[in-house]
């Protein structure tokens, strides 16, 4: 028996001693319920990291509910005094009332049998009854301050911000965000510990917008040698710093990407929903937006869309293509859509393909695409089409595809910006219309509503998102070298039935290259 109780006692020690060295077993011992998933490893790295002096600046963007605050402004402050009982700790957010929550909930975790246990030596002072401001035995003290208050006499070796921006007004506001960046400098970051090490600087928060304080700090005093931690909820590349695969999800646990039908939890494609575009790149995907989506309004989509049993034989059908040839990490896509121009002269999208493919894969995606359509005029991007063309049209000779007009597209001198920008007044006059969903495979197998993913990865957070492969490829539509020919009835204009007859049967070498 005493055999049993020596040992558990060694396992209880060895446990209490790993959480006195890791973040992450510390909160396992704080938490017993505590959830840990691959994001929250992210976030003790780097908690390590500051207290061990390897950075001394952090910014962490995480989406809503993701606990950020329970480890950041809970646990982290907690561990830090822990392990350095004399000194000084400030954290701060948006408002007291907020501050006195994280404040109490420190103090209790301090007072409590367990980090006493864990953390004998940091002892409370018997007059810390106040959640704003307590301190240890040993002179250690913790301030929990609402954002914009005094911090006169007060130093810091750990400043911890925490979401200093209440809600998306303030975040628009100009006078609040200006206010608060010279809160920060001239207050709060002044309070940080001189020396050599000096005081830690760790800026928590959700962004809300491209001027908000992390915006700021990584532009305005990007010389402080900031470290950027942004984790958004669908990863987008995939040396993702989860290392997630593109499209998964942060935390399929608690918030996946969506839910089976009948089941009303949350999840990511709800929340895409309820925000939009704009709203849901910042909150979630940690990329700032504009109000607006920059230049490219939401409801100049939205209200555009149609049903997609729309009858595209009645249009005349055109391809424009924006060739990729990598398919590494991190690179452009090939962008390919197919568009339907009515007799009124609207476009229609029809159907789109955006990946990364061989050369090979691009031929087959456009040969399918050319063999359902029939499209009159297909145009490649100039510059990636030096490597397609001949292969392209060699095989399309061997397969026995033909197309009215195949040209070369490119011709111009706009910069890629002015080129997407052409297309504003055709999206704000209701002349470009999309589908309501277009579900389509990727060579990779999962299947991507299209419709959702150029609204929400390119259209809707443009010109800050983190690729315009399709939005480029689109403008190609403006460019002088494509023609827009408008049915003049039912269908007119389309080019194959003259083409049947006269060079369905020809060689490849009738296909014009522009």
């Amino acid at each position: 028996m005493t055999g049993s109780n020596d040992h558990d006692q060694v396992k209880r020690e060895l446990a209490l001693q790993y959480a006195r060295d890791s973040l992450a077993a510390f909160v396992r011992l704080m938490y017993p319920g505590f959830i840990r998933n691959t994001h929250h490893d992210v976030i003790f790295r780097a908690c390590h990291d500051l207290i061990e002096g390897r950075e001394d600046r952090l910014i962490l963007a995480v989406p809503p509910r993701h606990t950020k605050s329970t480890i950041m402004s809970e646990m982290f402050p907690a561990w830090w005094m822990g392990k350095h009982p004399t000194h000084q700790v400030i954290c701060a957010t948006y408002a007291q009332g907020l501050a006195d929550d994280f404040g109490r909930k420190v103090r209790n975790h301090m007072q409590g049998e367990m980090y006493r246990a864990i953390f004998p030596d940091t002892i409370l002072s018997k007059d810390s009854r106040s959640a704003s401001k307590f301190a240890t035995t040993t002179g250690g003290v913790l301030h929990f301050v609402g954002r914009g208050a005094g911090l006169t006499g007060r130093g810091a070796h750990l400043l911890l911000t925490d979401d200093l921006l209440k809600d998306e007004e303030e975040a628009q506001s100009e006078t609040i965000r200006k206010k608060l960046q010279d809160w920060y400098a001239s207050t709060a970051y002044t309070r940080l510990m001189p020396g050599e090490p000096g005081g830690v600087a760790c800026n928590i928060q959700t962004r809300w917008h491209e001027d908000d304080l992390a915006g700021h700090l990584l532009r305005e005093h990007a010389d402080d040698g900031w470290k950027y931690l942004r984790m958004p909820a669908e990863a987008e590349d995939d040396d993702d710093i989860c290392g997630r695969k593109r499209g998964e999800a942060l935390w399929p646990g608690w918030c996946p990407l969506e839910r089976p039908p009948g089941d009303k939890g949350i999840s990511l494609k709800r929340f895409r929903r309820a925000l939009g575009p704009r709203l849901y790149a910042c909150l979630y995907q940690q990329r700032t937006v504009e109000e607006g989506g920059g230049k490219f309004k939401e409801k100049w989509l939205t209200d555009n869309y149609y049903k997609v049993d729309v009858d595209w034989k009645e249009m005349n059908r055109l391809i424009l293509v924006d060739p990729a040839t990598s398919k590494k990490k991190n690179s452009d896509y090939t962008a390919m859509h197919v568009l339907g121009l009515t007799k009124d002269k609207h476009v229609f999208e029809l159907d789109m393909v955006r990946d990364r493919l061989n050369l090979r894969e691009r031929k087959d995606a456009l040969f399918r695409l050319i063999e359902r359509y029939r499209p009159y005029f297909v145009g490649y991007e100039k510059y990636a089409a030096q490597a397609d063309d001949e292969y392209i049209l060699e095989k399309m000779d061997e397969e026995n595809v033909r197309v009215p007009t195949f040209a070369t597209l490119g011709g111009n001198k706009l910069a890629k910006a002015d080129r997407i920008e052409r297309l504003i007044p055709w999206f704000s006059d209701g002349r470009i219309h999309f589908p309501t969903s277009m579900w389509r495979e990727m060579v990779d197998g999962a299947e991507y509503d299209m419709t959702e993913l150029f609204m929400r990865e390119e259209y809707g957070v443009y010109p800050v998102g983190t690729h315009d492969d399709m939005m480029d490829a689109l403008s190609r539509l403006l460019d002088h070298d494509v023609p827009l020919r408008w049915p003049t009835s039912a269908v007119d204009g389309d080019g194959w039935d003259k083409y049947d007859a006269s060079v369905r049967s020809q060689d490849t070498t009738d296909i014009l290259l522009l």
